[in-house]
């Protein structure tokens, strides 16, 4: 698999380094933009948009699901403002339900804390329900890595932050760490490299939010 850019800002963190400040325009890698590029491109309309950072690109959503056309909108490293930034390429998806995880790449790369995510993720989730579409926040997940307690510290207050502003805005958020997850630890039979997920990883994802999609495999 390849080198994420959210690995590296976890590996500074883990050893006591002051990460980088990515902004939206430093993320515009080469790899960002051809996949904004091939998003624009795409005219196809879909039932479900998938949208999220190095997780959410990495999963076979269309073979998860074969009877529910799906829009996988993930970019590695992407950022809440990069989201926000390419918000007409998900609307123009046409998708009813959108399944949301970003947010984590803000905190541990940004210095932002949970709280300061907030008004960004209301812009974010007010654009995309003006189409009518039903939006679903996923809990962003916690790492394997060694010295991993410091992180996952701050992805616990990051998903209490977000579960609190769910029920005040009547959004759904879905606890993905229940399957994922134990305690605060990723699994380690769910994981590549401490953080990706290998196949039974995205087929736990799977089986948590196939219930809640409009269409579903029997």
């Amino acid at each position: 698999m390849q080198s994420y850019f959210w690995d590296r800002t976890l590996a500074a963190i883990l050893v006591g380094m002051t990460p980088m400040l990515h902004t939206t325009a430093e993320a515009h890698t080469a790899h960002y933009l051809e996949r904004v590029k091939s998003f624009e491109m795409d005219k196809g309309i879909y039932d479900v948009a998938m949208v999220g950072d190095s997780l959410t690109e990495g999963g076979k959503w269309a073979l998860l699901f074969p009877r529910v056309t799906i829009a996988n909108r993930g970019i590695s490293g992407d950022t809440i403002d990069g989201v926000l930034h390419r918000t007409e390429t998900i609307r123009s998806t046409g998708a009813k339900q959108i399944f949301l995880m970003i947010g984590v790449n803000d905190v541990l790369s940004g210095g932002l804390s949970a709280a300061d995510i907030i008004p960004s993720y209301e812009l974010m989730i007010d654009s995309l329900r003006a189409t009518g579409a039903q939006v679903f926040v996923e809990s962003t997940l916690y790492t394997d890595y060694a010295g991993r307690e410091r992180v996952n510290a701050q992805i616990a207050v990051l998903n209490h932050v977000l579960a609190d502003f769910c029920r005040a805005r009547n959004v759904v958020f879905i606890d993905v760490n229940s399957v994922l997850s134990v305690g605060e630890r990723l699994r380690e039979d769910v994981t590549v490299d401490h953080l990706h997920l290998n196949a039974l990883g995205y087929s736990l994802w799977a089986a948590k939010i196939r219930p809640l999609l409009a269409t579903t495999d029997p």
